[in-house]
């Protein structure tokens, strides 16, 4: 990382928010200061964005920066929760769907995308959630947005946790304006917002919307709790366990398994990118005919092709692997890193958020610290994600530390000390 001159740290110190309300009337040029400011950031190495993976073990990580660097070390940048992206059965199983298949779905959901394996995979997913329909989408951000958009309507209300994902709110604001949100976790905020829409509105349908683990912070709601006052004030609930399904949990079922909530919500969203090793997402039903009226309405699914014969056959054999002792060996193998981990943060004098699980979010706060933090750790051979607005609140910068069962726990001390040595050289 070199040095920043006087002139450019105005433009380090900024975040990307500054340049989204752009105005002019040619289209094309107005984007020419955001070049700017990107162009400052990825000289002096502090754009953490669009790295490419030049070589990926289990643990270690060679990675090309847009400067024109290379980064190399112990990578806890990773989206692999239970480690299985190395696993022999899970690279057969992709290679005997090459052989029989091809790689390609060849279409939507809607037009010849489907296949007996991906028919099999939604009897699977939906027998492991105890709900009988399951829809599937080409991205965990196309489920979010597509169960949305496929079941509510403009005169319906949305209530959303205010930290909710990105694919959620767009799902939210593509369906409806009757958007509230309650504060993060929240009981009471969001039993007031029920309460109030219920007392002016005794028509039309709420959809109550959270998520099972937050990824920035690493923190959960009480998933019953919530359940319970949809059911009071007759609102649907989903709940998108994108971070904690398969990770986490006796059998893998996350934290609706550990909260004893699993038959709360009506609506189970998640995404197959971080511990079923591939793309991809789905929503799971009790109701035939909710299932089928997403699938038709869910714009997501029916204008997109079709999870491919490859990712179909890599979430079926790790969900396979989840659901046997291996699955559990390796969900308290992620457990004791995570507890390790935040340990010895902490006692290095690092703030962190949340709860144990496969995510550990480290305070900076300022967003020029948190850049310089991350690439200061990357020099050191501990590779790390800086993340800033929009991601979460500006001033409000984390490392997310991202783990995988096969962390030992010299690598977790490692990687405590890097961080800890990095955000001090920064202040």
């Amino acid at each position: 990382m070199r040095s920043v001159k006087c002139d450019e740290t105005h433009q380090l110190r900024d975040t990307i928010a500054a340049h989204f309300p752009v105005k002019g009337m040619d289209l094309l040029a107005r984007t020419e200061p955001f070049h700017r400011w990107f162009s400052a950031r990825r000289d002096s190495g502090t754009w953490m964005g669009n790295r490419t993976v030049e070589t990926r073990d289990r643990l270690r990580v060679r990675l090309a920066n847009l400067d024109g660097t290379v980064a190399e070390g112990l990578n806890f940048a990773a989206q692999d929760y239970l480690g299985l992206n190395d696993h022999p059965a899970v690279h057969q199983a992709v290679v005997d769907a090459l052989h029989e298949h091809g790689p390609h779905s060849a279409g939507s959901d809607m037009l010849l995308g489907n296949s007996r394996d991906s028919l099999a995979l939604r009897a699977e997913l939906g027998h492991f959630l105890q709900r009988e329909h399951v829809v599937l989408f080409p991205t965990g951000w196309g489920a979010a947005f597509g169960a949305i958009r496929g079941l509510v309507r403009r005169n319906d209300h949305l209530v959303l946790d205010r930290l909710s994902h990105n694919s959620l709110q767009n799902g939210a604001r593509s369906a409806t304006e009757n958007i509230s949100y309650f504060d993060h976790n929240d009981i009471d905020s969001a039993e007031q917002i029920l309460r109030a829409i219920r007392a002016k509105d005794k028509q039309n349908a709420i959809l109550l919307v959270t998520e099972s683990v937050f990824s920035m912070d690493a923190d959960s709601p009480n998933l019953r709790r919530l359940g319970e006052l949809c059911r009071e004030y007759s609102a649907a609930f989903l709940v998108d366990v994108a971070h904690d399904l398969g990770a986490l949990g006796p059998t893998g079922l996350g934290r609706l398994e550990e909260q004893d909530a699993l038959g709360m919500p009506d609506l189970i969203m998640g995404a197959f990118s971080k511990t079923f090793c591939t793309t991809g997402g789905f929503l799971a039903v009790r109701s035939e005919a909710v299932a089928q009226y997403v699938r038709c309405f869910g714009d997501a699914n029916t204008f997109s092709n079709a999870m491919t014969p490859l990712q179909i056959a890599a979430v079926r054999a790790t969900l396979k692997i989840i659901r046997q002792p291996e699955g559990a060996h390796l969900r308290a193998k992620l457990l004791q890193a995570s507890l390790r981990l935040r340990q010895s943060l902490t006692t290095r004098g690092l703030k962190i958020f949340g709860e144990p699980c496969a995510l550990v979010p480290v305070h900076t706060g300022p967003e020029r610290l948190g850049r310089t933090a991350a690439a200061l750790s990357a020099r050191r051979g501990v590779l790390v994600n800086s993340v800033e607005y929009p991601a979460v609140a500006i001033g409000a910068t984390r490392l997310r530390l991202q783990l995988s069962p096969a962390h030992a726990d010299e690598d977790l001390d490692h990687c405590a000390q890097v961080i800890a040595d990095s955000i001090s050289e920064a202040k």
